[in-house]
């Protein structure tokens, strides 16, 4: 995860920020950030910066939600070291 990026699909048109989390599969938050929505094609996306995570994530299932001011997002990742 050195200079990659995790990108979070959401479905907000007016959206400029989201509070993104993410919790280990016991529910333990283990990141928490305010994070700028952008664009990416045509997609509106959150962008979580690789090397950020690095250091708080190990080898394991992660739950991720995102909030925005008119939706919540929700994914289940799997991250491998």
């Amino acid at each position: 995860m050195d200079s990659q990026q995790l990108l979070l699909p959401i479905q907000d048109n007016v959206a400029r920020t989201a509070e993104v989390y993410f919790y280990t599969s016991s529910l333990t938050l283990v990141y928490s950030k305010h994070l700028p929505v952008s664009i990416a094609g045509p997609n509106r996306v959150v962008i979580v910066p690789g090397h950020e995570l690095q250091s708080y994530l190990s080898s394991g299932i992660y739950f991720i939600v995102a909030k925005t001011q008119n939706g919540e997002y929700k994914w289940k990742v799997a991250v491998i070291r």
